[in-house]
This record gives structure tokens, sequence and C-alpha cells, in this order.
């Protein structure tokens, strides 16, 4: 492992009416498919951060359509095994 982590992030409206994507996901990824899914879900009077470890693209833990979509985007951004 190289130490070099791949990294992309989403932005979201977590909640109908809340506008300007205060939401989002932010992925770090090694050139194993391995690393961190960070999703802070913004909400009116609170904020909640929750970070899923990923295993060779693979995470353990349900995701939310926004924590599956954004690893693939980071891996269509920076390539599978640069």
């Amino acid at each position: 492992n190289s130490g070099l982590y791949r990294h992309h992030m989403l932005r979201y409206d977590a909640f109908e009416g809340m506008g300007g994507e205060l939401s989002f996901v932010w992925v770090l990824l090694d050139e194993n498919n391995s690393g961190y899914i960070l999703n802070n879900v913004q909400g009116r009077d609170s904020a909640h951060m929750y970070s899923k470890r990923i295993e060779a693209g693979k995470c353990n833990q349900r995701l939310a359509p926004e924590e599956e979509k954004a690893p693939k985007e980071t891996v269509e951004k920076w390539g599978k095994n640069e």
C-alpha cells in the first residue's frame, strides 16, 4: 500500500425542503478500493457524521443511495488501480 488515496465528494440534500446541498458523502479509496465512506447528514437543527469501512470495494454495512453512488464516482474519476 502506497498510502495514496483517491477521493471524491458527493453533495446532496438529505431532507426535502432543505436546499444548498449541505449534506455530503466523502470517499477515500486506496489502490485496492479499500478505505472509508464519510457521510455528513445535515438537518435543520443538527448534523450527524457516519463513517463506514470499505474493503476491496465492498462494505459490510447497509449503504444509503448516496453512499453507494459516491465510491463508483470515485473510481470513475480516478481510474480503477492508478
